[in-house]
């Protein structure tokens, strides 16, 4: 019996020392972040600027219609018609059930945050199982046309080509996932197992559509800026260890890695924009 209240205060004394040295971390990350804003202050606030910039210019204009759109489809039942009709190939080439075809399609042509957000819309109506939402992020997350034909193939690599060739690459890639994931799966049955979502009135429908885009789109920018800032006060200490230090920097925004790869010569920078777009 002593033995084990011995063990018991030494597990909780263990414990204890590993909840202090996590506040104790806690506490240095964020004297060392207060420290960072002040004394880079000026960087932060350029990439700041430019991460303002990059959604004015590119962000909001070639996602927001899209957003709006998809979320208007899935409000107002046009989504159920989209999906019958995409049924079979969303059941046998993604094993999928059938009512996922509508947010399949939408991924392909929305952009980032598009497919995303109409597979966690049916995973929430319990149109399909959570385990089925989380195999639908490794290929229904994808850069939209509009964005890889301008702004990363006709503005950073002045080739519209460049563009189409790098979109039918995402593209494949993103299909190649799916068929992946979805090895030694059934074929759903033709139904959804879950009843469908009850549609609302289409004035209803367009005003809760914008509404809700307008707030996925405000904390996608927030994340946007939030890394521009990032990435600008990573900008001079990457430039010293050389151009694969700074296009790494496009893991964490992937504008500025395609600026980056851009100026790689020849096939090794479209291949390189790919690599991050799908990234």
């Amino acid at each position: 019996m002593v033995f084990m209240q011995d063990v018991s205060v030494s597990v909780k004394s263990k414990s204890s020392m590993a909840v202090s040295l996590r506040r104790f971390l806690m506490i240095c990350l964020g004297a060392g972040a207060a420290w960072v804003l002040l004394a880079d202050a000026r960087a932060i606030c350029g990439g700041i600027q430019q991460g303002m910039s990059l959604c004015v210019e590119v962000v909001i204009p070639s996602l927001f219609p899209f957003m709006v759109f998809t979320s208007f489809l899935a409000l107002s039942g046009l989504a159920d018609m989209v999906s019958r009709l995409l049924a079979p190939v969303t059941r046998r080439m993604f094993r999928l059930p059938a009512n996922a075809g509508a947010t399949v399609l939408m991924s392909f042509i929305g952009g980032f945050p598009v497919g995303g957000r109409m597979a966690a819309r049916l995973v929430r109506d319990r149109a399909v199982p959570p385990e089925e939402g989380r195999r639908m992020l490794c290929f229904c997350i994808n850069a939209g046309p509009s964005f890889i034909l301008t702004a990363v193939g006709a503005r950073m690599f002045g080739s519209a080509a460049a563009g189409g060739m790098m979109l039918c690459a995402h593209i494949l890639a993103s299909c190649t996932a799916g068929l992946l994931s979805s090895l030694g799966r059934p074929v759903p049955q033709r139904e959804p197992e879950a009843p469908k979502t009850k549609a609302i009135p289409i004035t209803q429908a367009l005003i809760q559509a914008v509404i809700d885009s307008a707030n996925g789109m405000l904390v996608l920018c927030a994340f946007i800026i939030l890394f521009s800032g990032l990435t600008a006060w990573l900008e001079p200490t990457a430039a010293r260890w050389g151009e694969n230090a700074l296009l790494a920097l496009g893991l964490l925004e992937v504008t500025k890695g395609c600026q980056q790869a851009a100026a790689f010569p020849g096939l090794l920078g479209e291949l390189t924009a790919v690599f991050l777009l799908s990234f």
